[in-house]
């Protein structure tokens, strides 16, 4: 049992199919085979039915066993190689789609994905969206100081937080470099600044320690609130000025404005640059659970605790 169990492993890892496709490459090749069989029987008995007994039976046996014979083989060989391309192609989908380093969406796909949602849930109701650019603070003094492979490590671990810290249908993406873009779909602009300050303090709080001491990761983030179906250009433009804004004021710490509203009229998180202990002393507190966790209801993000509210309501 050890050996076969260990040859169907070797095989697998050889083939690259796993049991249930050996299975379905089984009953492909089975009911390919038995179609070729089931039209040469019928074609050899329309044909040969007038003939002698022993020479219609003879005729018959070549009828079942030369399809089984030939067909038997190339239907495996071609549902094995078609099977291969299915494969092939989801590779290629995935190096089309998603990042290498992260494993999130990269940009085209991000923003492709964006332009859907949005389009699609414009079309039923209004409803508003936070988008968000996340950049990693200083992030080049890691790369400088523990090389690369330390810097992607990083970037995995920011890339895995944001997204195990929203639900499920909303859209992680990386833009480039240390940068992100997160799009909470239909999110109250109450509660934008307490996600905002939610993520970045779930990154403050994750262990990275390329050395034997902790490291400290932190981002800045600039959010824009908008509810129609805009451009990406146009959604993106405004999330990266308030970035800006944010790294502005000393990193670690978010900056949200309304669409077309004016920037005097900014959302501003905590400014605190040292509250990732506080976030660690936290555990079984709110950072504690992931907003996925959190929100039972998808079209809104209730029971979050103390917002702050905006004043009045979305540009038109």
């Amino acid at each position: 049992m050890a050996v076969a169990g260990s040859g169907r492993a070797s095989a697998e890892r050889f083939l690259g199919i796993s049991p249930r496709g050996w299975r379905s490459l089984a009953l492909w090749t089975s009911v390919g085979t038995g179609g070729c069989v089931a039209f040469s029987v019928a074609f050899n008995y329309l044909v040969f039915r007038d003939m002698e007994p022993s020479a219609f039976a003879r005729g018959i046996a070549v009828a079942i066993l030369l399809p089984m014979m030939l067909a038997g083989p190339l239907f495996f060989y071609l549902t094995l190689k078609l099977r291969e391309l299915a494969r092939l192609n989801h590779k290629l989908h995935d190096l089309a789609t998603l990042d290498h380093v992260t494993g999130l969406l990269n940009r085209g796909a991000l923003i492709a994905a964006m332009d859907a949602q949005t389009a699609r849930m414009a079309a039923a109701s209004p409803t508003t969206h936070l988008f968000l650019v996340v950049d990693a603070d200083r992030f080049k003094s890691i790369n400088d100081r523990f090389g690369h492979q330390t810097g992607d490590e990083a970037l995995s671990l920011i890339a895995g937080t944001l997204r195990g810290s929203v639900r499920g249908h909303d859209l992680v993406g990386r833009l480039g470099g240390e940068e992100f873009g997160v799009l909470l779909l239909n999110v109250p602009a109450a509660d934008a600044t307490y996600v905002v300050d939610r993520l970045r303090r779930a990154v403050a709080s994750v262990e990275f320690r390329p050395i034997r001491e902790r490291v400290d990761l932190s981002v800045s983030i600039g959010g824009v609130l908008f509810h129609d179906d805009l451009p990406f250009s146009q959604v993106f433009r405004a999330a990266d000025a308030n970035l800006y804004a944010a790294k502005h004021e000393g990193r670690n710490r978010g900056v949200v404005t309304v669409f077309g509203s004016d920037p005097r009229e900014a959302m501003r998180t905590p400014e605190s640059t040292r509250d990732h202990a506080a976030a660690h002393a936290s555990a079984g507190g709110p950072l504690a659970e992931p907003v996925a966790e959190a929100v039972a209801d998808p079209a809104g993000l209730p029971g979050l605790a103390s917002p702050a509210r905006l004043k009045g309501g979305f540009a038109h």
